[in-house]
């Protein structure tokens, strides 16, 4: 529970953290107005539709692998987004296609994954860890954010993202518990032979 939950703090942290800047880093770094709210608004359209295929995936190779894939994708969507210039703002375009594909692989399977771990009984207490993890982040992200940005300027809120994700991708590897297997033909076969 301890990784599952440190998992959603650090992926969440990223999220967070750009999300809550975006529009200055919009005006103070891209020099772009604040009204030029397209790609954000189309990362958040395609992370909502990309739920559905995430959720299968996860079905077919399971909530782990699916995490680690999901946040080495939205990391490397948030590392594209810290290479785009003024110049080049357009390029969000693809790097935010890119994190809509990484992040809702990640996303899904945290909630469902703390459940696991949890009795039958146990159930709100484990989801209601799950949310502290996640209100904590939007308490403490943003003001940390800010002191980076203060030292370094707004385009380092990609980077800020980008590595608190790759210690969530990294602490995906110690989940043990929480993920749910791929029923196989043969476990199926193996069942209906033991009920005969």
């Amino acid at each position: 529970l301890f990784f599952i939950l440190a998992v959603v703090f650090m992926v969440y942290i990223g999220y967070n953290g750009y999300s809550t800047h975006y529009t200055n880093y919009l005006i103070s770094y891209l020099n772009q107005p604040a009204s030029w709210t397209t790609p954000y608004l189309l990362r958040v359209l395609l992370t909502m539709i990309f739920m559905v295929p995430a959720a299968i995936v996860a079905s077919k190779i399971g909530r782990k692998k699916s995490s680690i894939i999901g946040s080495a994708i939205y990391f490397i969507g948030l590392m594209g987004c810290y290479t785009v210039t003024p110049e080049k703002a357009n390029m969000l375009y693809i790097w935010f296609f890119i994190m809509s594909v990484g992040f809702p692989l990640v996303s899904i399977n945290l909630g469902p994954m703390a459940l696991e771990v949890a009795k039958d009984n146990d159930n709100g207490r484990y989801m209601g860890y799950y949310y502290i993890a996640t209100i904590i982040v939007q308490i403490i992200s943003p003001t940390l954010a800010s002191f980076f940005i203060t030292a370094f300027g707004f385009r380092v809120i990609s980077l800020y993202a980008a590595i608190a994700v790759l210690l969530g991708f990294v602490l995906c590897f110690f989940i043990k518990h929480g993920d749910t297997k791929p029923i196989t033909k043969d476990a199926v076969e193996a069942v209906i032979a033991d009920s005969d």
